[in-house]
């Protein structure tokens, strides 16, 4: 015996080289070996005979064991279980906390196996091998061949060997010798079956064995017979007829609200139906006896009571049998079922009470089922409320008896790097997995030796372009898009892992800047376009548990307004110019205003901004909602203690440089912020131009952050944002080359209007243009319209104001060092 563990023991640290995809893989050839018309048949001559099943319901059982092992359920219920698919296989980041974690299996489980249904200990085994342990099952003297018969299937289409390797068996007593050293030897005990059992492997398991103890389970119904149709007749009929009641999930009472009669005369009409669909199988003889005592205790409490029995005896296959003084009894089984009239569901409570430790489901249809009435319901112990006809079925990554089953089997471990080891480890994977960075990072590089990532690269190796950047296939995920809308957009590709842990640091960005759960957050970022803000606010919102209010600011101003003022909205997220112009509507219709928090991104809020905010709607909180762009995520947040363009850095998902003529600048001078993310791992990041302007400022914050603190101090780059959107300078360079009479040379203003902003254009005319200045202009706005449409949505948003400015030859101020002109003038800092 102790042989037989340590083989399986060295046979799972094969297993657990195997990816879940692997072992999915080969659990869904078994599936189709189940599912074949020959191997049913073999089966079905033997299942009978041994389970005590009909061949119909045999038959129905080799269905859902072929479901059990399919692909698609499998894969459902481990990300129902665990939420992410390749924790089992590898160090995923979870959460805001940024932690690697690992799902680590157990090692050699010892399965009890259950002897009522035959299905049951195909799952158990099914748990064991997904969670990627071994299994030592002891066989039940009910049921030696079904186990067998399953392991040798596997071994039949595994073409490496190693998932049904990892499979062995044994018989014994429940005192053997041999037993009590392999209780103690096992890492887990997967036990399944009653309470006298159950108290028995509690003593015998090992210090260090964990145990997974399924006992005795019991479930009822609850029915309302003048809401009752005949198909919740003919559903619940087949909840008491699968697998002969035998199942912890099949009701072995009914509480009925309404007329007796009506409701058995009605319910056995249907069970007679079911017995088409499924005819008994053969009950042992105890069983029969025990069957015929509760039968005939009923009839003559009945006939005392001056009552008919609610069953005949020519109908011998089920019965329904009356309680009158009793709150609860367990069935006898094979469609034996008491039944208890009650007032009201809530007498449920009393009536059920002594089943409380061991009540798993409740079935119920009555007229009003409410989530409080459910919470009461729930008192009684249960585990899970469901229709009639869901009360043998599961839903593939929900709970079993209140535990996820797949989590008992494994250890959560967890990798804490710090910032230097986040990097080597993003830069060797993205060296070894991604064509373009395998070019560019030597092996053990120093990052500062990397070539930066700028847009134009990015645009050419990365989707739908390229797959250069990619490390593997694309697979679920979301394409977001950043640039100009009529010029030449680059996308970034974020999978779906990417994008829940880029949702939960801005979660976290949220909650430090003040929102918190008892909120009603207007969330007016724009939507589409494929673009993150929308969406990510929306999804960071939702993981706050905050009220969501998910406007849109390409809503009109004046029904966003309205939508904040109708539903009390206590925050605002979104660009300070939609923020200003709903402030501005507040002032015009003179609304009650709610709103006392504001969270402002993508372009810079000024103290002016804020004071009307402050003055016009009573705001008393006007922070930004964090540092970020699409290519990278989440880069800075301000906490409550900093304010204007002050950030802490996130150092465990971004690390920042500031760099000046392509090298890092002393702490306290300005250069140009350099991102490298260090979590994608599908589409890395590494040494993005940001095209903003920063620098490192030498700040103790009282919040208690250990990240330093940056400054925003503008932009470097040939894109300004203003209006609600980033303005590429190659959008105004077309618009203006295709107008005749202009020279290439312009300049873009920013400017604060009060507190919204103006854009002004100013371009050269050439020295032979002879057009009257009006035409000119009207003919550039045209072309502008078709070349940056995105101005004029903000412009028909109340976003911004346009003014252009038609100069002479040599008119737009020249730096005399070099001769060049200044593209963009910023003045709003």
């Amino acid at each position: 015996m102790p042989e037989l563990i340590k083989n399986l023991r060295q046979r799972q640290k094969l297993l657990a080289g195997l990816s879940l995809e692997k072992i999915a893989g080969v659990l869904e050839k078994l599936s189709a070996h189940f599912a074949k018309k020959s191997v049913r048949k073999e089966l079905l001559k033997k299942l009978p005979g041994i389970t005590g099943f009909s061949v119909e319901m045999c038959e129905a059982g080799l269905q859902v064991l072929s479901e059990i092992l399919s692909r698609e359920m499998i894969l459902a219920r481990v990300n129902g279980e665990f939420g992410n698919l390749r924790l089992l296989d590898e160090f995923v980041r979870t959460g805001a906390t940024g932690l690697l974690q690992k799902a680590r299996p157990l090692g050699v489980i010892l399965h009890i196996a259950p002897g009522n249904v035959f299905l049951g200990i195909a799952d158990s085994i099914v748990m064991a091998l997904i969670t990627k342990n071994a299994s030592l099952i002891k066989l039940s003297s009910r049921d030696t061949f079904f186990p067998r018969y399953f392991a040798a299937a596997l071994k039949s289409v595994d073409e490496q060997g190693i998932v049904s390797s990892c499979l062995d068996f044994f018989e014994s007593s429940h005192d053997s010798p041999e037993l009590d050293r392999i209780c103690r030897e096992a890492d887990g005990i997967l036990f399944w079956g009653g309470a006298e059992a159950m108290s028995v492997y509690r003593d015998k398991a090992g210090l260090s064995t964990r145990l997974i103890l399924n006992g005795p389970r019991f479930s009822l119904a609850v029915a309302e017979e003048a809401c009752f149709t005949d198909e919740d007749y003919n559903l619940l009929g087949r909840d008491i007829v699968m697998w002969e009641q035998q199942a912890c999930s099949s009701p072995q009472i009914i509480y009925l609200i309404g007329d007796e009669n009506k409701f058995s005369r009605k319910l056995n009409q249907a069970l007679a139906g079911v017995l088409n669909s499924f005819p008994p199988g053969k009950i042992p003889f105890d069983e029969r006896v025990e069957i015929r005592r509760e039968r005939e205790r009923a009839r003559i409490e009945a006939l005392e009571r001056g009552d008919a029995p609610l069953f005949q005896n020519r109908s011998p296959d089920f019965a329904l049998i009356r309680l009158y003084e009793e709150g609860a009894r367990i069935s006898p089984n094979h469609r034996n079922v008491f039944l208890k009239k009650i007032r009201t569901p809530e007498d449920v409570l009393t009536e059920a009470s002594d089943l409380r430790p061991f009540l798993q489901t409740i079935g119920i249809k009555i007229s009003s089922l409410s989530r409080k009435l459910a919470d009461k319901l729930l008192a009684t112990g249960a585990m899970r409320i469901v229709p009639p006809g869901r009360m043998c079925e599961g839903v593939p990554g929900a709970p079993h008896d209140g535990r996820f089953l797949l989590h008992e089997l494994i250890d959560f471990i967890s990798f804490e790097q710090g910032t230097s080891e986040k990097l080597a480890d993003i830069l060797d994977f993205a060296r070894k997995n991604s064509p373009y960075y395998g070019k560019i990072i030597k092996p053990k590089a120093d990052l500062t030796r990397i070539p930066f990532l700028d847009r134009d690269i990015i645009r050419s190796i990365s989707p739908p372009v390229s797959d250069e950047i990619l490390t593997g296939p694309l697979t679920g995920g979301f394409y977001f898009c950043s640039g100009g809308t009529s010029g030449n957009p680059k996308y970034s590709f974020y999978s779906n892992d990417d994008f829940f842990e880029s949702t939960e640091i801005l979660a976290d960005i949220y909650k430090q800047a003040g929102i918190n759960q008892r909120d009603i957050v207007a969330n007016t970022f724009i939507a589409g376009n494929l673009w993150t803000s929308f969406l990510v606010v929306n999804r960071a919102l939702m993981n706050i548990g905050c009220l969501n209010l998910p406007i849109g600011g390409n809503t009109r101003t004046e029904e966003i307004a309205e939508l904040v003022s109708r539903f009390s909205a206590t925050a605002i997220v979104g660009l300070p110019s939609v923020i200003i112009s709903v402030a501005e509507h507040f002032r015009k219709k003179k609304l009650k205003s709610s709103v006392r928090k504001v969270l402002y991104g993508g372009e810079h809020m000024s103290l002016e901004a804020a004071a009307f905010l402050r003055r016009q709607m009573g705001v008393t909180e006007v922070r930004s909602a964090g540092y970020a762009i699409v290519d990278s995520g989440p880069i800075g947040v301000q906490c409550r203690h900093l304010s204007g363009t002050l950030h802490h850095a996130i150092s465990r998902y971004n690390l920042i440089e500031f760099i000046r003529d392509h090298k890092p600048v002393p702490d306290g001078e300005t250069g140009e912020i350099i991102v490298t993310n260090l979590s994608r791992r599908l589409m890395p990041v590494i040494r993005f131009r940001t095209g903003d302007l920063g620098r490192k400022v030498q700040l103790d914050c009282p919040c208690g952050n250990r990240d330093f603190v940056f400054e925003l101090l503008g932009r470097c780059d040939d894109t300004l944002t203003i209006g609600g959107m980033n303005l590429l300078l190659d959008d105004i360079s077309r618009a203006v080359g295709k107008t005749a009479g202009f020279s290439p040379i312009f300049q873009l203003v920013a400017r604060k209007d009060g507190h919204r902003e103006r854009l002004i254009i100013r371009i050269e005319r050439r020295p032979d243009c002879r057009m009257d200045l009006r035409k000119l202009e009207e003919k550039f706005l045209s072309i502008l319209k078709s070349e940056a449409e995105n101005i004029f949505f903000s412009i028909s948003q109340g976003l911004l104001n346009i003014e252009i400015r038609i100069l002479d030859p040599g008119a737009i101020e020249r730096i005399a060092r070099t001769g060049k002109i200044r593209r963009v003038i910023d003045e709003r800092r």
